[in-house]
């Protein structure tokens, strides 16, 4: 039989390989009116879903015959997709958050969006919880199902109307052994569990677009049902219908928290208060829209509920002192609420690697040769930079990279930057090199800037990440540059630490997170930038920033002319052509990781893909969420940067990210420490002294998902001098004893590139010293701001908070 423009095996014709199929599914996808970079992005992910591969094990296979029954499913996925046909109903399936999830069509697709509702809803459930959830309108069971994962004491009714939703619920539900504390049924809104007692938590993604919003949907979107989509004329009618009899099935201190359109903000909060709701407020996405409404139903007495009463009284197992906090603390970081999961554990893949460190001051030192032989026959070595640390290996070795990904626990759809010792090795790289990249490499290298670029042939697809752009640096470290040329490779090196955690900038923090699973650290001391590259894309016009860094945009202007900054962050799947997005209409928010580039994320490891979605990486929505409505303008196109899809540069402990003046952030600092201290004391006090469960955790962080076995919340403070020297006297004496606070003088406002330097080692610090909290300050967004702004949004969950 014939494919789509290649012979298959049945034929007895020599059986095509993969990268070959992949370029004619790129060539049809594009016929069908996919964007290049969207083509070979969709693609690439339905090869792997074909082929029943993994990103690293296709991706190193690329150059394999493909078997016929793999290729004659990639070719019917392809007719699929090039005909407006949803990814996740080719596939039959979706991973949201951390967890993957049943698909079917007729069954509206989970949506990134909506983990802000799941990650609302963690925040207002206590670890321990025993709460009873609803949730109305349940699709696929993705929703309730996160939360319920989340919190094993919860037990909760999932209602859906259409019988098919209804079905795939169970199953999901089933698919995560849920099935025993969930449970689905048919029927409209809360008419099925209408005295069934009092509810805990209601939760809700219904149907929310207009009629005028509905004729303009991508072709994609409406092959969705339209059941689930439609809110009536004004997009208004399913809240008009919950609200209200969620207030009354709700125990006292209850919460319900809907998802909602980017418009609807105001509205909807104005309905909640009408309904009854107390402290009704309204939490935005990584696009700074609004997308869920939450609302307390009020306790007959709030006090007695604090008091320890809760268990009594039927309602949840938090106070409303302590919900309030908790909203107060959620909306301040984000989405990175309670939900924030932990980064990806350094792989050691049973290895037990005895890991040398070697202190190296001298680029002459012999030892580099060594750590050059290491990297040339497959090993991996930790390496200073002047940005960051990094762990390099051969890059045109794709089983040595492939060992990059292990060790750091990096998702596979991560691309990598090459470093080289010379500006002849990078024209090498590049399948072409543009008068740009010349005036910049002329004026700007050996230095903190990566060039993305063609790519060249030989470049292994796993650097690439299956793409046709590569990244390139060229480093002004002595000793890194020492160790390219004794490595006489290219060295594909992102940053030396485990995916998601601050980037290193000292050996220590190395060991701290990869000892045992590498080869080599290379120990020179602290690096001097302290933040990693910027990222310039050279493959549009106007170039790009993809992500800031030591080399300003007004210095790459002076250049090369017109560069565009670092816009909203890129969608992955979808990507808006205007800038007001339609809801439901949703794309995977991405921005870039230390050491990485060389393309657009290509082929998704869906579930590593998204695993991380859950860690406080918020998401926009695009109004064409259409592979192939793409803005033609750079700053809307897939992102060519690599990690940015994923939480990065976080610690351990929730971030707080501030911006604004010094006297307000001081005032702000002022009053947070002075209420978590009050509430976490008072909660001590009562745990202390009480005799039922009701209260074992208490105050504010718990039902921020904070730590409380000291009783007292320790926050650690990365604030500028200036704000430093306007904290009351008593105050900064009682930061001193170093018990309830860890503080750290960031450097003057006026200097970002003082706070850049120690940045990555503030947080890490801060782990160290055991912080619950970090409030962290940032400072203009202006030269060398911008990079450290960027890597304080993203450790931050995606948000800062302006005073």
């Amino acid at each position: 039989m014939e494919g789509i423009g290649y012979a298959m095996q049945t034929d007895g014709i020599q059986p095509v390989t993969g990268r070959e199929a992949y370029a004619d599914a790129c060539r049809r996808l594009r016929d069908a009116g996919f964007t290049q970079e969207a083509a070979g992005r969709e693609a690439l992910e339905l090869l792997a879903f074909c082929a029943g591969k993994d990103n690293l094990r296709l991706l190193l296979d690329m150059d394999a015959p493909m078997d016929p029954a793999s290729a004659e499913r990639f070719v019917e996925a392809v007719r699929r997709l090039a005909g407006d046909e949803p990814m996740a109903y080719i596939t039959g399936s979706r991973i949201f958050g951390d967890m993957e999830y049943k698909v079917a069509p007729g069954v509206l697709i989970p949506r990134e969006d909506t983990l802000v509702l799941v990650e609302q809803a963690l925040a207002r459930l206590a670890p321990d919880t025993e709460a009873r959830l609803l949730e109305l309108g349940s699709g696929s069971g993705a929703v309730i199902a996160a939360v319920a994962s989340a919190r094993p004491g919860a037990r909760g009714v999932a209602v859906d109307i259409d019988p098919l939703a209804v079905e795939l619920t169970r199953e999901n539900l089933e698919l995560h052994g849920l099935a025993e504390r969930v449970q689905a049924v048919r029927g409209s809104w809360l008419e099925p569990v209408g005295g069934q007692g009092k509810f805990h938590m209601i939760l809700s993604n219904p149907p929310y677009i207009s009629t005028a919003e509905m004729a303009g949907l991508p072709e994609s979107v409406k092959k969705e049902p339209a059941g689930a989509l439609w809110g009536g004329e004004d997009g208004l009618d399913s809240y008009r219908q919950i609200l209200p009899a969620a207030f009354e099935a709700l125990a006292d201190n209850g919460w319900c928290l809907v998802e909602i359109g980017w418009k609807q903000g105001a509205t909807v909060k104005a309905m909640l208060e009408g309904a009854g709701f107390h402290d009704v407020d309204i939490y935005r996405d990584k696009g700074d829209r609004d997308r869920v409404a939450a609302g307390r139903k009020p306790a007959a007495a709030d006090a007695a509920v604090a008091s320890g009463t809760a268990a009594s009284t039927g309602a949840m197992p938090m106070s409303a002192a302590g919900a309030a906090a908790s909203a107060s603390t959620v909306a301040a970081t984000g989405t990175a609420g309670a939900a924030v999961a932990a980064a990806a554990a350094p792989y050691t893949g049973g290895s037990g690697k005895a890991t040398q460190r070697w202190r190296v001051d001298d680029p002459g030192d012999p030892r580099i040769i060594e750590a050059g032989r290491v990297i040339r026959e497959g090993g991996l070595v930790a390496f200073p930079t002047e940005t960051v640390y990094g762990l390099g290996a051969n890059g045109l070795d794709a089983g040595a990279v492939a060992g990059i990904y292990r060790a750091k626990g990096r998702p596979a759809d991560n691309p990598l930057i090459l470093h080289v010792a010379s500006v002849a090795e990078a024209k090498e790289l590049a399948a072409s090199w543009s008068g740009a990249a010349q005036r910049l490499a002329d004026k700007l290298w050996p230095g903190p800037l990566t060039l993305v670029l063609p790519a060249a042939a030989h470049i292994p697809p796993i650097v690439t990440a299956g793409l046709d752009t590569v990244a390139i640096r060229y480093p002004s470290d002595p000793v890194a540059l020492a160790l390219i040329e004794a490595a006489g490779v290219p060295v594909a090196a992102p940053s030396a630490n485990a995916s998601g955690r601050p980037s290193p900038t000292r050996a220590g923090h190395v060991m701290d997170d990869l000892a045992g699973s590498i080869d080599v650290v290379i120990d020179s001391g602290p690096c001097k930038v302290g933040l990693e590259s910027t990222i310039l894309d050279l493959t549009v016009e106007p170039p790009v920033i993809l992500r800031p860094g030591d080399v300003t945009r007004e210095a790459l202007i002076r250049i090369i002319g017109e560069v565009r900054a670092e816009g909203p962050e890129p969608a992955d799947h979808a990507i808006a052509e205007s800038t007001e997005p339609a809801d439901h209409a949703v794309a995977e928010s991405t921005e870039p990781a230390d050491g990485a580039s060389a393309g657009s994320p290509g082929l998704a490891d869906r579930a590593a893909a998204e695993s991380q979605a859950l860690a406080g990486e918020a998401f926009i929505e695009s109004q064409a969420p259409d592979a192939r409505a793409v803005a033609s303008s750079p700053a809307a196109a897939p992102p060519k940067a690599p990690g940015m899809k994923y939480r990065h540069y976080a610690p351990k402990a929730k971030v707080v990210a501030l911006q604004g003046e010094p006297h307000a952030v001081a005032a702000y600092i002022t009053a947070e420490l002075s209420r978590l201290s009050a509430e976490a004391g008072a909660g001590a006090d009562a745990v202390a002294g009480a005799d039922t469960e009701a209260v074992a955790v208490a105050g504010a962080e718990a039902e921020a998902g904070l730590p409380m076995a000291r009783g007292l919340l320790k926050a650690g403070l990365l604030l500028s001098r200036e704000t430093l020297a306007l904290l009351p006297s008593g105050l900064a004496e009682r930061l001193n004893d170093g018990e309830l606070h860890y503080t750290r003088d960031m450097g003057s406002r006026d200097k970002p590139g003082e706070m850049a330097a120690i940045l990555y080692d503030a947080l890490r610090a801060c782990d160290g010293e055991g912080v619950d909290i970090i409030y962290a300050e940032a400072c203009s967004a202006e030269g060398q701001g911008a990079a450290v702004l960027n890597r304080l949004r993203k450790a931050a969950g995606g948000i800062v908070k302006s005073l």
